[in-house]
């Protein structure tokens, strides 16, 4: 199997700095296929799924400007309609990925079952009442949550939260144990995770600078991300 290239190649040829960047770009693909549809989803090998990881910080980088534009565009239009539209625009975005997920383990919490059962509620497909209840709740606290920013002037936590939430799994798969029925769980648990692990705490670290109005934060984040992924 061929093995990834995510360290500096010992021999600074010109073809060799290529096919490195090559695979980083591959990888930053991935990610934003898998966690977005701003690129479309490609197949790939455990390893590289488990690497892409590195990207996910900058991935919600990503979605949060591209859910908080429009907001910024259209600062005239009524905050709750504003609101909704970011409500609304990051589950199509993201191909509603995270929202599925999530309904899954609220059907899963709400029937009360444990073991094999448990996992057969979770992995069932069809959504049940606590699902749907779960994500009708959820949606709507953010719109609450957003159109109370919104009305205050404040755009920075809602560009920031997709990059926060895209950099909490890292630490997730450092920290937590890993099912032996987990799937894509395992895959990332699997991973080189300390490179990703520090491009993630950068993020969230210059992510609540900017927070406290730290302009040159967000530059600061893309700047000290390709250092640390590349050096």
């Amino acid at each position: 199997k061929k093995p990834l290239l995510l360290h500096l190649p010992t021999k600074h040829s010109f073809y060799m700095r290529m096919s490195y960047l090559s695979s980083h770009w591959r990888l930053f693909l991935l990610s934003l296929g898998l966690l977005t549809r701003i690129a479309p989803a490609v197949n790939a090998t455990d390893d590289e799924m488990g690497a892409a990881c590195l990207y996910y910080p900058i991935t919600g980088a990503l979605l949060g400007s591209r859910i908080t534009l429009p907001l910024w565009l259209g600062s005239s239009v009524d905050p709750w309609i504003q609101a909704w539209g970011y409500a609304g625009l990051s589950p199509w975005i993201t191909r509603a990925l995270h929202h599925d997920g999530l309904a899954d383990v609220i059907d899963a919490l709400g029937s009360g079952k444990t073991g094999d059962g448990f996992r057969s509620v979770l992995k069932d497909s069809r959504i049940g009442a606590f699902g749907t209840v779960g994500l009708i709740m959820i949606l709507l606290g953010q719109v609450v949550c957003a159109a109370a920013c919104l009305k205050q002037g404040l755009l920075a936590p809602l560009l920031y939260a997709p990059l926060f939430a895209r950099s909490l799994p890292v630490f997730f798969a450092l920290t937590a144990p890993v099912s032996p029925f987990a799937s894509l769980g395992r895959i990332f648990a699997a991973a080189p995770l300390k490179k990703a692990a520090t491009v993630s705490c950068v993020s969230i670290f210059l992510g609540a600078l900017m927070l406290m109005e730290a302009a040159p934060a967000i530059c600061c984040l893309v700047l000290a991300s390709i250092l640390i992924v590349f050096f």
